[in-house]
């Protein structure tokens, strides 16, 4: 299986774990996988019943993540939603959050962050509003008024971006908003960077990486003190297997940079690598999700 890619599941029944309900689906492969009820209650699925299920991740343990495809709504596209109430919250930045709460054609709820200066709304206004992720059945949304990132980013080329301070999305995780030198407004998720020592009002330079997506990862700051295509040292830790996105198994070491910070490192198709207790040789072959992928230097 790989990321990104959607494949069909069969609903082979409902387990109880641990008093937790989980659908068991069967692949295409006839394996079988563990989808968590709680969170696709509200997609009325059934024992028996066939559906369509996108690769959402595969960790670097191989474990693999599904997302079944929405039966309401499709990421990309524009839906009417009515608008119920707003709120506001605290973020880490101890700065005061808007989220506006919005109700679906079914009566489910939903909420957005919002910008400050965002115009306000009163209950049971209608308002067109963009789905940008799916995920765990809850729905991201965004205002298309909202001046985000579009594709006229280069992939590969890298940006110069300022720190705007902290939103809060979906399943609550906090990214950083940044602004580009056009006035685009991007996100970057706050946990992987958490050593960088960013601070609001800092300006920083990152990669674009990936098509960008309203609170997907694209954007790849760079990592302090390391240049890709460089060589430097490194201390074993331990060694570990990784699954890259297209599901393939490769053995690393786990090494650690000057911060100690682990890194993986990618070993070559030879004996010669018995140099566990000495300084270990590496370049930086790219940066993801703030941690460095190595290859060793023979």
């Amino acid at each position: 299986m790989e990321i990104g890619k959607v494949y069909s599941f069969g609903i082979k029944s409902i387990i109880d774990i641990s008093g937790e309900e989980f659908f068991i689906l069967i692949d295409p492969e006839d394996k079988k996988h563990l989808l968590p009820l709680v969170y696709y209650s509200h997609y009325n699925f059934r024992p028996e019943q066939i559906i369509s299920c996108k690769v959402d991740k595969i960790n670097c343990t191989g474990k693999i993540f599904l997302e079944p495809i929405n039966p309401f709504y499709s990421v990309g596209e524009t839906y009417n939603f009515t608008f119920v109430e707003e709120k506001q919250v605290r973020n880490s930045y101890n700065e005061i959050e808007r989220r506006f709460v919005v109700s679906d054609n079914f009566g489910n709820t939903h909420w957005l962050w919002m910008p400050a200066n965002a115009n306000t709304c009163d209950k049971g206004d209608r308002l067109q509003l963009v789905v940008a992720q799916i995920r765990k059945g809850n729905i991201l949304l965004f205002h298309p008024s909202i001046n985000f990132a579009d594709r006229k980013n280069t992939q590969g080329k890298q940006y110069q971006f300022k720190i705007e301070g902290i939103a809060t999305l979906l399943e609550g995780k906090e990214f950083y908003r940044l602004q580009d030198e056009t006035g685009q407004l991007h996100f970057l998720r706050k946990k992987y960077y958490v050593d960088y020592a960013f601070a609001k009002g800092n300006f920083i330079k990152g990669t674009i990486v990936s098509p960008p997506y309203f609170g997907s990862y694209y954007i790849e700051p760079e990592y302090p003190g390391y240049c890709i295509g460089q060589v430097y040292s490194f201390r074993f830790l331990r060694e570990e297997d990784y699954y890259h996105p297209s599901g393939k198994k490769e053995t690393t070491w786990i090494v650690l940079d000057e911060n100690n910070k682990e890194c993986h490192l990618f070993l070559p198709n030879t004996n010669e690598i018995e140099i566990r207790d000495s300084a270990i040789k590496a370049k930086v072959e790219y940066v993801f999700k703030g941690k460095l992928f190595l290859r060793m230097k023979i």
